[in-house]
């Protein structure tokens, strides 16, 4: 597999955006999750509370995507340094 530069080049786009992608459902998602709770505190429903747990297990999987795209960004800026400050390695001689 060749690695050009292009490659977390065109990365770091698409990380960034989902970034903020998940970054909006999770803050829509919280403040639900907080209406949900003050609904909840003025009439205890067991409805109200499966769909705080819904909302619950969203918030955690949004979370572990963000932590993933987050690694990944680190990754992309470590190959770019890489490319950056390692010179270029000269062709092997052949005797």
């Amino acid at each position: 597999m060749e690695l050009t530069v292009s490659t977390p080049a065109l990365l770091f786009s698409t990380i960034f955006l989902s970034m903020i992608a998940f970054t909006n459902r999770f803050l829509t998602l919280s403040s639900l999750t907080r209406g949900l709770h003050e609904k909840f505190c003025v009439n205890p429903d067991t409805v109200y509370v499966a769909q705080i747990q819904n909302l619950h297990r969203r918030l955690i999987l949004i979370r572990n995507v963000r932590i993933l795209s987050d690694m990944e960004n680190n990754w992309a800026t470590a190959v770019l340094d890489y490319f950056r400050y390692v010179p270029d390695i000269p062709a092997t001689r052949t005797i």
